[in-house]
């Protein structure tokens, strides 16, 4: 058995346990926020200093909700069921789950969203996520202490939809450019180089094309445009 059909097996396995864990830590969370309401009923009650706590703890506690139900979001099995997306909400998504590991590493990331009025896509949804988590994920891991990752959804002038990633990070060579969408390229120590070839992938399944361009030591920036013809306004919803 070669050694990418065990590890695949590994991560099999694991997303199983993961998707089972987050099941069982929502139960003990439901409790200790049922506890931050009650103790929040009573707040006139509380000195100044308590009542900062309480609402410190809450604000965490929120934080860590957020992050399960994300993650449970993207351990659904994959239905191929198309539907009306809102991209800035799938990009909120995998903004709080790669936000962690970005500040575990003291990189900030930012969002820059359009205003609200963003068309809907028909797609999959988790699909969507996927891409955005792997772009994402790359991002981190190419950008170090005090580095910077912006994430931009806009319209053009031809009313498509564009994600755009943009890192200060180590940026990619001209020579490694051609082989970025390629299966199996990687320069990462533990990476399977599958990352990228999938999102290329997804992209088209999603009737969006995936661009990026890059200056090594300077960094990089992924775009993901989504056509205008598949996309649908809010007010013909």
């Amino acid at each position: 058995m070669s050694e990418n059909l065990i590890f695949e097996n590994r991560l099999h396995i694991l997303g199983k346990i993961t998707a089972t864990l987050l099941h069982e830590i929502r139960n003990p969370l439901s409790v200790v926020k049922l506890s931050m309401d009650y103790l929040n009923m009573h707040r006139d009650e509380l000195s100044e200093d308590l009542i900062g706590t309480i609402e410190n703890s809450s604000q965490a506690l929120f934080r860590i909700q957020a992050l399960v139900d994300n993650l449970l979001f993207f351990s659904r099995p994959n239905t191929r069921e198309e539907k009306l997306c809102s991209i800035n909400q799938i990009s909120d998504y995998a903004f709080d789950i790669v936000e962690v590991d970005a500040s575990r590493k003291n990189i900030a990331m930012f969002r820059e969203y359009s205003g609200k009025n963003i068309p809907f896509v028909k797609c999959d949804a988790n699909k969507m996520l996927q891409i955005f988590l792997n772009i994402l994920t790359n991002a981190v891991d190419a950008c170090n202490k005090g580095d910077k990752i912006i994430i931009r959804v806009y319209s053009d002038l031809a009313n498509n939809i564009i994600w755009e990633v943009e890192d200060t990070g180590i940026g990619i060579s001209e020579e490694d450019q051609k082989a970025v969408f390629s299966d199996f390229f990687t320069k990462k120590v533990k990476g399977t180089g599958l990352g990228l070839s999938i999102c290329k992938s997804l992209a088209t399944e999603l009737n969006a094309e995936i661009n990026f361009e890059s200056q090594l030591g300077k960094g990089t920036k992924f775009t993901l445009l989504f056509n205008s013809n598949f996309t649908v306004k809010e007010n013909e919803i």
